[in-house]
């Protein structure tokens, strides 16, 4: 991966391009603006994380994900080349990242600090209105993501619950070392409804399951 941005890449960003190449890169020459490489497999942004950057995507992607109590990641988004992160919050009361940001591939940023942001909004309206688009489609697409998670059925979060687990712990028969409160907690139902839908299941022949243990059979 290279560590520089290219004109064509420029252009193809509003933000960067309502500012232009030559500024863009005396901003970098000036340590205004800097370039950041992060691995693969990384946590970039842990949830709670301060935000003073904004940055933006030159190479690679990160997923935005959920950190349950457990430790186990889920998914809600992700965001490529050409993407902002942070623009949504970075001006905000409480600046911290509400969920965990990763790399799933090498990854390329170009950061620029909170103060640097709030000159150039200052300074150029193109750029304003650029930054302003662009919260504004992040706040829709996180917002749209969130609300699709939260209609997800209870059945396919089970099953999502059951084949992660499975991976885990490289069996078929996953040993259940929470108690079914928590487990139902978790999948953000209650403890009734969550045993309601395991019996529907083990009725259907997709699981079987016990007091210590799930099955998988037909899913």
């Amino acid at each position: 991966m290279k560590d520089s941005i290219s004109e064509d890449f420029i252009q193809r960003v509003p933000l960067l391009k309502a500012i232009g190449k030559t500024q863009v890169l005396r901003l970098l020459k000036d340590n205004m603006f800097s370039l950041k490489t992060i691995p693969r497999k990384s946590i970039l942004h842990l949830e709670g994380d301060q935000c003073d950057y904004l940055e933006v995507i030159v190479e690679g992607q990160v997923v935005i994900d959920r950190l349950d109590q457990e430790g186990d990641l889920w998914n809600i988004t992700h965001f490529s080349k050409g993407d902002l992160l942070g623009g949504n919050i970075l001006f905000s009361h409480y600046p911290h990242y509400p969920m965990t940001v990763s790399c799933t591939d090498n990854t390329l940023l170009l950061l620029a600090h909170k103060d640097q942001v709030f000159n150039l909004c200052k300074e150029n309206e193109k750029f304003l209105q650029a930054f302003l688009q662009a919260i504004s489609d992040n706040a829709f697409i996180l917002g749209d993501k969130i609300k699709k998670y939260v209609k997800t059925s209870l059945r396919d979060r089970i099953i999502d619950y059951i084949h992660r687990e499975s991976n885990r712990q490289q069996s078929d028969r996953i040993q259940l070392f929470a108690s079914k409160k928590a487990i139902a907690e978790k999948l953000g139902v209650e403890r009734t409804s969550l045993s309601r839908e395991l019996q529907k299941m083990k009725k259907e022949g997709l699981i079987d399951y016990d007091r210590f243990s799930i099955t998988k059979i037909g899913i």
